[in-house]
């Protein structure tokens, strides 16, 4: 049930040519005249119900955790259900209108900064469904991400990293990755080949500071 409030990053919008079409894209940090803006992700998660509006306040914090800023958003973008949504997208039959359980909000110049800012949301995020019902959701829940946290797990279980002896192909380095992260090594081997001619490098370089098992 409710929301979640996810991948919260300050910084600012800049164009970019890709393939001789314009993109928009996020960078992190201020501007060229220091002023910075907020981006984040809003996602239904209740598996029946579709969202009306999400009320969230997220306060921007400098490096050293003062408060230099607050911002009240409301977004009114309706979320489908998340049961009824493949890969985040679901196709109305009525009308053929594209509908999503997901949404990125992004807000331009907001505050002034001298450096990189961190975000969080303030107090509780307020959500009323298509039905009429209002949730309140306190911020901690709001932006409990399970799989983020999975994430988190398998990336502190590198310490004590060594090079695989079992289903290796040359030092063991992509096969021991693959074991961390539950993938398969293959993914890596790929990358080294194709980041030619820094893939043998920095292999060989891995191979050398991490011993076998």
């Amino acid at each position: 049930m409710g929301v979640l409030i996810r991948y919260l990053k300050a910084g600012h919008g800049r164009k970019e040519i890709v393939n001789g079409r314009v993109k928009d894209k996020w960078e992190m940090g201020p501007n060229t005249v220091g002023l910075i803006g907020v981006q984040f992700n809003v996602k239904n998660t209740d598996e029946t119900r579709d969202v009306k509006y999400v009320a969230v306040n997220i306060i921007c914090k400098n490096m050293v955790g003062d408060v230099i800023g607050e911002k009240a958003f409301r977004v009114e973008e309706p979320l489908t259900a998340n049961k009824n949504v493949s890969d985040n997208k679901l196709l109305n039959a009525i009308g053929n209108q594209l509908r999503m359980n997901e949404i990125t909000v992004k807000r331009e110049a907001l505050w002034r900064a001298q450096s990189y800012c961190t975000l969080e949301v303030a107090g509780d995020v307020i959500v009323e469904y298509m039905d009429g019902t209002i949730e309140k959701i306190d911020s901690n829940t709001a932006t409990y991400d399970p799989s983020a946290e999975e994430g988190a797990r398998k990336i502190k279980s590198f310490k004590g990293f060594k090079r695989s002896s079992e289903g290796k192909i040359l030092g063991g380095v992509c096969a021991a990755i693959g074991k961390r992260l539950e993938v398969t090594p293959w993914i890596f081997r790929i990358l080294f080949i194709l980041l030619q001619p820094f893939g043998i490098f920095t292999y060989a370089i891995l191979c050398i500071i991490f011993s076998k098992e």
